[in-house]
């Protein structure tokens, strides 16, 4: 059995690597435990790493008198600002890891809202990035994740509205913005649109794509919890190629790659670099007959 392999060598996105640094940096030296609300990251491998060091992820309880003085690292996804707000009542030493993309949203749902206009978000309503972004904004205000969410939208709510402002998760794919914001459009609605998608995130899935369009087999690293990761996966199986979704290099298996020449290597913004040499250095085992 032999095949080529050919890797995105791209890890972490800029600010899943700034959240990363800062959280050692304070390991290195603060008492622990450190907390962080949630994972810092969507990659359990990762997180595990960071626990190991001291790094307590927790869901914010009604019980908050055990962070007074604590050292607590708000994740790169950001918080809601009533969580913020009971950190700050709380007394805990509050770091900012809030990647400054996701700043940028939360500063743009909070301006368009701020004008008074209905605000679409356009992402998953249960991930913690676009929570953050409902919190800084003001009713009325729906969350719109694909073409389908928008039609049904359309339907009941939009129906009479005219003006609307946009504001995006960072790691929706641009192709769901572009197909979401032409059905608005072609409704007759205005919209005044601030493109918040990460371009660290569209570059790496137009690689993807890239090296899709030569592979017979695809292989997406990176947690399975992760918007982008899965996306990236989405987009790939998308094309019709053989994709596969793992964590580990424990998940790989050699029937995947019987007829294939070439296997294609791509991870998510929130896979260290780290998980992606296992991978490649498992694979390079199996090319090998081992």
């Amino acid at each position: 059995m032999k095949f080529e392999i050919e890797t995105c060598k791209r890890s972490f996105c800029p600010g899943v690597k700034r959240a990363s640094r800062i959280a050692t940096e304070i390991l290195s030296s603060a008492e622990k435990p450190v907390y962080s609300i949630g994972p810092l990251i969507h990659n359990p491998r990762e997180v595990k790493r960071l626990q190991k060091l001291g790094l307590e992820p927790i869901e914010l309880k009604e019980e908050t008198d055990f962070l007074r003085g604590k050292k607590v690292i708000i994740r790169s996804h950001g918080i809601d600002e009533e969580t913020l707000s009971r950190l700050e009542k709380a007394q805990a030493k509050i770091i900012d890891a809030t990647c400054p993309k996701v700043k940028r949203a939360q500063n743009a749902a909070r301006e368009l809202s701020s004008k008074g206009l209905f605000l679409l978000i356009l992402g998953s309503n249960n991930h913690p990035e676009v929570r953050s972004l409902i919190s800084r904004a003001k009713e009325p205000l729906a969350v719109i994740e694909n073409a389908e969410d928008a039609k049904e939208w359309l339907s009941s709510d939009g129906r009479a509205l005219n003006r609307a402002g946009v504001v995006c998760q960072t790691t929706i794919p641009r192709k769901v913005m572009e197909e979401i914001t032409q059905i608005l459009e072609k409704s007759g609605i205005q919209l005044v649109i601030k493109d918040t998608i990460c371009e660290d995130v569209s570059l790496r899935q137009t690689e993807a794509l890239e090296i899709c369009s030569r592979a017979d087999a695809m292989i997406i690293v990176g947690g399975k919890n992760s918007s982008n990761t899965t996306n990236l996966a989405r987009i790939c199986a998308s094309t019709g190629t053989p994709t596969f979704h793992i964590e580990e290099p424990s998940e790989l298996r050699i029937n995947w790659f019987e007829e294939a020449r070439l296997a294609g290597v791509v991870a998510g913004a929130s896979t260290p670099s780290w998980q992606i040499d296992e991978v490649i250095e498992k694979l390079r085992n199996l090319d090998c007959g081992n």
